[in-house]
């Protein structure tokens, strides 16, 4: 068996290979006061400058792909002393300037498709009584 490159399958790296990002020159939203209510909320919980882990958990990827969109221009950092800190507002703007797309559901006669719902077990339509003891004749 060869092990040359041309006989390898070829490596897929993710959506990005599959859906282009936006050009920052087609970007819709680009301040703060046109983002939407969900992502308005992420901006006032964080603070304007992130630590590099934090930064990269936001961003939804691993820190490599924080510095592949700061190389692009998608996102801001700056240094301060040897910690790199990542500007909040432009790992927002650039969640809200992703692009979307459609998921598709699973193909006809695939296994997923083929699977039944898992139903509940029925409810019980009275409650159940509780436990009482009949009064004995020697009580009376």
């Amino acid at each position: 068996m060869s092990d040359s490159a041309s006989s390898l399958r070829p490596r897929t790296y993710g959506i990005q290979r599959r859906v282009p990002a936006v050009p920052i020159s087609e970007w819709r939203i680009k301040t703060s006061d046109q983002l939407p209510d969900n992502l308005m909320r992420i901006l006032e919980t964080y603070p304007p400058y992130l630590t590099t882990k934090r930064a990269a958990d936001l961003n939804g990827g691993a820190v490599s792909k924080l510095y592949e969109h700061k190389d692009a221009g998608y996102i801001r950092c700056v240094k301060d002393g040897g910690t790199t800190l990542w500007e909040t507002l432009s790992i927002v703007l650039r969640l809200a300037n992703l692009p979307t797309t459609s998921i598709a559901s699973d193909p006809p006669g695939s296994r997923r498709s083929r699977r039944q719902p898992v139903s509940a077990p029925p409810i019980a339509a009275t409650p159940a009584k509780p436990h009482t003891t009949a009064p004995s004749a020697a009580a009376e």
